[in-house]
């Protein structure tokens, strides 16, 4: 249950960023850039991330920035969690509901980049405290 409203929370996120979006025929993204103007991928990657996106280096980072940073900002990836399956959900909802063009091949290249940088993580809150000891202040 948790893991479907997390789903739903990012498909709502990413209704909100990917309203103006276009289909890719439509761009004039260079083979270089990568959906980032005169970036050159390996060159900003420090201490494993990609300095411009914050994104986790890997193999499968340049399909991502070319497909998915293109069109929305890297924080909507960052700040979600999903396995194999559900990130290949919410690009198969991208494709029906915001003109999403077919990766084709990079579409698994993608979800395996995502889920294996971007696994569901055991709670997205800290735990509550316990234990507290608690101290009545002054009036």
């Amino acid at each position: 249950m948790r893991d479907k409203r997390r789903i739903i929370s990012a498909l709502i996120i990413i209704v909100y960023i990917l309203a103006g979006c276009q289909e890719e025929s439509h761009t004039t993204i260079g083979k270089e850039d990568y959906g980032i103007k005169n970036q050159q991928v390996l060159s900003k990657v420090v201490d494993g991330l990609h300095e411009p996106t914050g994104l986790k280096a890997g193999i499968g980072l340049t399909e991502v920035l070319r497909h998915c940073v293109s069109c929305h900002s890297a924080k909507l990836i960052t700040q979600n969690r999903a396995t194999k399956e559900g990130w290949k959900t919410m690009i198969h909802w991208m494709y029906e509901t915001q003109n999403l063009p077919k990766l084709g091949e990079s579409e698994q290249i993608i979800i395996a980049y995502l889920a294996e940088h971007y696994p569901p993580g055991s709670s997205g809150r800290r735990k509550g405290l316990t234990e507290i000891d608690w101290y009545d202040l002054p009036e």
